[in-house]
């Protein structure tokens, strides 16, 4: 396993966070807004897309709780030698370290879109918050399944006479 991106940074999440806002902002959103924990500690950055579909909301996470995760494991202290022991159980490293692969995966797909290989909405699919409030990616889960759920059949409608040239016919 390589060494995690970002692992030495000392940029604040609240800077990071205003990149972010800068970035979105540059690629066409709409309207962006930050979610919070009850530490007021950034959690997620919601924002708004005007899409070939009509405007659609995206929820991005800042998954700290993982960031730590993964900061912890790979400590010397726990073996895997890959960064130093100073980062093991720092909870505002793991939420500065979080916060920046967010944004340079927020930079990196904008770009992608700005080559014109994908479309904002094709890139930000997973993150799409669906009229439940969860996101697609969520949604998916929960089904268990990436396959489309199978379309409504409709009923046939009773067809009543129908007159063909002088004709009716039943």
């Amino acid at each position: 396993m390589a060494k995690l991106l970002n692992y030495t940074t000392e940029i604040p999440a609240s800077r990071t966070v205003a990149e972010i806002y800068a970035l979105l902002s540059e690629g066409g959103a709409r309207a962006i807004m930050s979610e919070y924990d009850g530490s007021q500690k950034p959690t997620g950055i919601c924002f708004q897309l005007i899409t070939t579909f009509g405007p659609i909301m995206y929820r991005l996470p800042a998954n700290v709780t993982a960031a730590q995760t993964v900061l912890n494991a790979m400590t010397k202290r726990t073996g895997r030698d890959k960064i130093p022991d100073r980062y093991y159980n720092d909870r505002d490293q793991a939420e500065r370290v979080a916060w920046r692969i967010v944004r340079d995966w927020v930079e990196v797909q904008l770009a992608i879109h700005q080559l014109g290989q994908a479309k904002l909405e094709q890139i930000m699919l997973p993150f799409a918050v669906t009229p439940d409030g969860r996101t697609y990616y969520e949604r998916v889960v929960e089904r268990g399944s990436l396959a489309l759920p199978e379309p409504k059949k409709e009923e046939p409608r009773p067809v009543g006479p129908v007159t063909v040239g002088l004709e009716v016919v039943q």
